[in-house]
């Protein structure tokens, strides 16, 4: 039996550093996924165009989408963001991690209400079975 040369094992190496740099730059780029109080699945990110792109492709599947940025259209993170639904029940309470929230509710009334440098603003929104809802929260970033 013929054992692989110094040179085959480090074309093996170099391959195998390869795929493990791939996947750690995959992984930088993951969105960042979670369930909120009471399990309503969310996706938080959207910095760079391929977070971007991930979060337009997967839009779908939730029933509302919270984009917060400057006057200018700038991306804010960073963002304090509550949602209260019905019997003021809390869906999501967190800081978000870029400009962009996807969670998906159940039917009913709710209250968007959103924090930035000392700013707050609140927005009702009403969620219907089999539709999307989007809310734009705007905040001066100085």
């Amino acid at each position: 039996m013929k054992h692989p040369s110094h040179a085959q094992w480090m074309g093996v190496v170099k391959v195998l550093l390869a795929v493990g740099l791939a996947a750690a730059a995959i992984e930088a780029l993951a969105l960042d996924r979670g369930t909120g109080p009471l399990g309503q699945p969310f996706v938080m990110g959207g910095i760079g165009q391929d977070e971007q792109g991930q979060i337009e492709h997967e839009r779908a599947g939730f029933t509302l989408k919270v984009l917060t940025a400057a006057p200018s259209g700038e991306f804010l993170a960073d963002v304090r963001t509550r949602i209260v639904g019905p019997n003021d029940q809390v869906f999501f309470d967190r800081k978000l991690s870029g400009p962009v929230l996807l969670i998906n509710l159940p039917p009913g009334h709710y209250q968007v209400q959103t924090a930035f440098k000392g700013k707050q603003e609140a927005k009702p929104v009403d969620l219907r079975a089999g539709q999307q809802a989007s809310l734009d929260f705007r905040f001066n970033p100085e």
